[in-house]
C-alpha cells in the first residue's frame, strides 16, 4: 500500500482548492503552493443565509465573513480567488434531501451529499472547464494505491479523520481529488498557518451544517409544514404530543419532553401513523440491518471489518455480506449497543479499521 504524495510523479500539477475560509482547507493551499502547484482559490456560495433562523448567531463555515478570510490567504499566498455561486445546485441536491428524508422518517447526511454532489461534483466540473483537472480540500483523509485500483482511508490524525463523509466519491472521482492534510495532525496544521501567518491559524473549527442556523427542528418548520403526532412508548401508551415528528431522529434521547420512570430514547418514526415511538436504551441494540446504494471500492461475497455508522462512531467490528449489487447485509459481531438511524451512512472499512471497502445508506433494521 503506497501513500499517493501531493508531489508524486503527477505531470499536470494544477488543482483548484476549495477554500472555506477555514484554517485546514487555508493550510491545504498553502501546502500545494509551497510544492509547486499551480492553484486557484475557490469558496462555494451554497445557501442564502437570510432563510437561517438565528442568522446573527451563524458559527458555521461558508459565510460571507468566511469568504472574507478565503481572499486573504488567497492573497498573501499570490493566488486567484473566486466565489462560485452553486445555491441552485445546493438546493437540489442537499436542502431537497435533506428535507424529503425527515419526513419520511429517516435522518439524512448532507455533508455526505455537499462532498459527492458539489465540492466533487460542480466543482470539478468548473474546475475542469477551467483547464485544472483536479480539486484539492482540507479534508483529513488519505488516498491509497493496492495493486493499481485507488482506495480512501483514514486519516493518519485518527480524531480527525474524515473519510467517512468522503465515502461516496467512489474510485473515479478520488482519481482528480487531493488531500494535502492527511498525513498531518491537526495541531501541526494550525502550526504551519500560524509559522505563514496565515488569518485562520487559531480560528475556530466549524461544528454546525452551513445551512442551519439554530436548530435542525427550527431549520424544518420554518422551511417544511409541521406535521403533529403522538410520542408513544414501545408497550403502546401514548405518552405526549409531537409537535413535528419529523424533526426527530432514531437514537435522540433529548428534546423528548415527556415523562418516564428511566431515560427514553427514539426508537423509530412512523410517518404514515405520524408516531414517535421511544423506549429503553436496551431496545436500541441491532444485530442486523442493511446498507443500499452501495458504492463499491472493493468487490466481496462475504468479509469482516468494521463499519462506522454516524460521524463519531467509533466503529463496530461486523460480518459484511453482498446481497445485490446495490445492497449489503452487516451483521454486527459484538453485544454493544450500536445506535443504527436509518438514512445515516454506513461505511465499511477493513480488518484493520484503515481502508474503506465501501459504502452506503442505512435502511431496513432487524
Amino acid at each position: 500500500m503506497v501513500d499517493l504524495h501531493i508531489s508524486q510523479g503527477l505531470q499536470d500539477r494544477k488543482a483548484v482548492v476549495a477554500m472555506s475560509g477555514g484554517v485546514d482547507s487555508s493550510t491545504c493551499a498553502l501546502i500545494l503552493r509551497q510544492n509547486g502547484w499551480k492553484i486557484v482559490g475557490v469558496s462555494l456560495q451554497v445557501w442564502d443565509y437570510s432563510k437561517s433562523c438565528k442568522v446573527g448567531a451563524l458559527k458555521t463555515c461558508c459565510s460571507p465573513r468566511d469568504f472574507q478570510d478565503a481572499r486573504l490567504v488567497a492573497t498573501k499566498l499570490g493566488i486567484p480567488f473566486y466565489v462560485f455561486d452553486v445555491e441552485d445546485e445546493f438546493e437540489a441536491r442537499v436542502i431537497s434531501k435533506f428535507k424529503n428524508y425527515y419526513q419520511n422518517g429517516l435522518t439524512p447526511s448532507p455533508c455526505i451529499d455537499c462532498n459527492v454532489f458539489v465540492k466533487f461534483g460542480e466543482l470539478l466540473n468548473k474546475a475542469t472547464a477551467l483547464g485544472y483537472p483536479r480539486v484539492a480540500t482540507g479534508h483529513y483523509a488519505r488516498i491509497l494505491s493496492r495493486k493499481g485500483d485507488l482506495f480512501l482511508a483514514r486519516a493518519v490524525d485518527r480524531d480527525k479523520d474524515q473519510s467517512y463523509f468522503l465515502y461516496g466519491l467512489g474510485r473515479r472521482t478520488l482519481s482528480s481529488a487531493l488531500f494535502p492534510l492527511g498525513c498531518l495532525t491537526k495541531s501541526y496544521v494550525r502550526q504551519i498557518a500560524e509559522n505563514h501567518g496565515l488569518v485562520t491559524a487559531k480560528k475556530k473549527d466549524s461544528q454546525d451544517l452551513c445551512f442551519i442556523g439554530s436548530s435542525v427542528s427550527d431549520f424544518l418548520s420554518s422551511n417544511s409544514t409541521p406535521v403533529s403526532g403522538v410520542i408513544r412508548h414501545i408497550s403502546g401508551r401514548a405518552l405526549g404530543i409531537a409537535e413535528n415528528v419529523f424533526s426527530f431522529t432514531v437514537g435522540q434521547r433529548k428534546g423528548l419532553k415527556v415523562s418516564w420512570s428511566k431515560p427514553l430514547f427514539v426508537l423509530k418514526i412512523s410517518p404514515e401513523t405520524r408516531e414517535v415511538i421511544v423506549g429503553e436504551r436496551e431496545y436500541l441494540k441491532v444485530k442486523t440491518f442493511f446498507v443500499t446504494d452501495w458504492v463499491w471500492y472493493e468487490d466481496f461475497e462475504t468479509t469482516t471489518g468494521f463499519i462506522q455508522v454516524r460521524n463519531r462512531h467509533s466503529g463496530a467490528s461486523c460480518l459484511a455480506q453482498k446481497v445485490d449489487s446495490k445492497t449489503v447485509r452487516i451483521t454486527l459481531l459484538d453485544d454493544a449497543i450500536h445506535i443504527i438511524t436509518p438514512g445515516q451512512a454506513g461505511v465499511l472499512y477493513d480488518e484493520n479499521d484503515e481502508i474503506i471497502l465501501g459504502g452506503g445508506e442505512i435502511r431496513q433494521i432487524s
